[in-house]
């Protein structure tokens, strides 16, 4: 819903393992997320601003990724990323690893968006690359 009409579109949800979902911060949450729509956008060469996600969390409690097509009825643009999910994800991580701020911060190269600035002091690039170990069930390096 957004300003009380129904907002119907095209939607993508990573679940994250009991184990990561319960240790992670919402600075890990929204960090990763972040990196993911930019991985996806460089990657799969999609508009920036036809993307977006939030942090979710179920009835369970659990915190999930929730990616959307911000086009009213949904352009299908997040479920390619669905199709492509472990080349965005290379593609999200090369770009915090690839940023030359430092990894306790983020900015306008890697993270920051004018569409997440509420979220700017929450945004770390190393965060990002804590999630992205999680998920794919290394130690963080």
């Amino acid at each position: 819903m957004s300003l009380a009409h129904r907002y119907q579109t095209d939607y993508f949800q990573v679940h994250l393992d009991p184990l990561t979902a319960l240790s992670a911060t919402q600075e890990t949450l929204r960090s990763g997320l972040y990196a993911l729509l930019e991985g996806a956008a460089t990657r799969l060469e999609i508009t920036r601003d036809d993307i977006d996600g939030t942090v979710h969390t179920g009835a369970e409690g659990k915190p999930s990724l929730l990616l959307f097509d911000t086009t009213p009825g949904g352009a299908g643009n997040v479920i390619r990323i669905g199709e492509y999910l472990e080349p965005v994800v290379e593609a999200a991580l090369a770009r915090v690893i690839g940023c030359e701020c430092g990894p306790e911060s983020s900015c306008h190269a890697c993270l920051r968006t004018f569409r997440n600035e509420r979220f700017h002091e929450l945004l770390s690039h190393g965060e990002a690359v804590v999630l992205f170990d999680a998920l794919a069930g290394r130690s963080a390096s």
